[in-house]
């Protein structure tokens, strides 16, 4: 089972990470929806760091943020607001998460936070601390794209 993540940004900030059962995984930087598409191959579940759903309360701010900022004392600027955001984020996740409903059909789809997810659990962005609390088998991932996407 291949479970992938992404992390979208613009040419050569788009991460894909691709993780198997074991802990081993592969990650790639893309520069758009496409070139990570062909990287996304039988997935079992695809989590994308980007928003998936909107509000349109005032300010555009979803309870869940709010929730996610509060209870784990999380800066706004990590989780944000949709409207705040820029258009990689917002038009490539959603972009990419449209795309991999037709390329398949039955996936699960999630949305994800990974720096906010960091700073939750506590850990620092130190990689063997990352790489020993989710048992990962594999190296540093380059560039904190990737590290993201995985």
């Amino acid at each position: 089972m291949t479970w992938y993540g992404a992390d979208p940004g613009g040419i050569n900030c788009f991460g894909v990470a691709a993780l198997q059962d074991d802990g081993s995984f592969k990650t790639w930087l893309c520069s758009s929806v496409d070139e990570a598409r062909t990287k996304i191959v039988q997935p079992t579940g695809v989590g994308i760091d980007c928003p998936l759903w909107w509000s349109s309360s005032i300010g555009g701010g979803r309870f869940a943020d709010g929730w996610l900022r509060k209870t784990y004392k999380i800066p706004p600027g990590t989780v944000q607001s949709a409207n705040s955001l820029q258009g990689a984020v917002l038009i490539q996740g959603v972009l990419l998460a449209m795309m991999l409903r037709k390329d398949h059909p039955d996936v699960s789809i999630t949305e994800s936070h990974p720096k906010a997810l960091l700073l939750a659990l506590r850990l620092v962005k130190d990689w063997k601390v990352i790489r020993d609390r989710f048992d990962l088998d594999g190296p540093e991932p380059k560039t904190e794209h990737e590290r993201d996407a995985l």
